[in-house]
């Protein structure tokens, strides 16, 4: 990239492959002349302000999601696929574990541990595996998250905002049947 060093391309470079993209570690990989945390903080401090080099940043961490085919929409799928994973699929018609080169698709990315047990009884051996899969809950939360079905405090839903989503004829049945029940059985029987 123009205008930046190769000192400063190889400090977004590996930022932009740690997991925690900590500046103040990039500098202290790059720059030998820095030893202390406190003098590469200040350096790394500097170079992220420095538009050019936020500019690559930016640029650089897009070529790498697209790369990687990282995008919203996959992330959405993932997250899908987790939450809506039948645990019926570990299991074959007669009742046994499916072994982990049978998987479904689908099964095989909920998994996240997989303990193997082999024993012997005599001259026979029998393997037993034990699955991990991913927390269904916290994938159907992320998406109710995505969806927005939770505000920050559960206010549950208002009368006015059921007979908004309803048509009008049935809104208007609906208050109907609520002013009867608010008369009491007596005045029901009469009416």
């Amino acid at each position: 990239m123009k205008g930046l060093t190769q000192s400063e391309l190889r400090f977004c470079d590996v930022i932009l492959t740690q997991e925690r993209r900590n500046g103040t570690q990039a500098v202290l990989q790059i720059y030998k002349q820095f030893t202390k945390c406190d003098s590469a903080a200040g350096k790394a401090h500097r170079l992220l302000r420095n538009p050019k080099i936020q500019n690559y940043l930016v640029k650089r961490n897009k070529e790498l999601l697209e790369d990687l085919n990282i995008n919203p929409l996959s992330i959405l799928g993932e997250d899908k696929t987790l939450a809506f994973a039948d645990i019926r699929k570990l299991f074959t018609k007669e009742g046994t574990m499916v072994a982990p080169w049978d998987l479904p698709e689908d099964i095989a990315k909920c998994v996240v541990g997989l303990d193997v047990t082999e024993k012997y009884n005599g001259k026979e051996k029998s393997i037993t595996y034990k699955y991990r899969l991913a927390d269904k809950g916290k994938a159907l939360e992320r998406l109710g998250r995505y969806l927005k079905l939770y505000d920050k405090e559960d206010r549950g839903i208002s009368l006015q905002e059921i007979l908004d989503g309803l048509p009008a004829v049935y809104a208007a049945l609906l208050i109907k049947l609520m002013k009867v029940e608010q008369l009491g059985p007596q005045k029901q029987i009469e009416g």
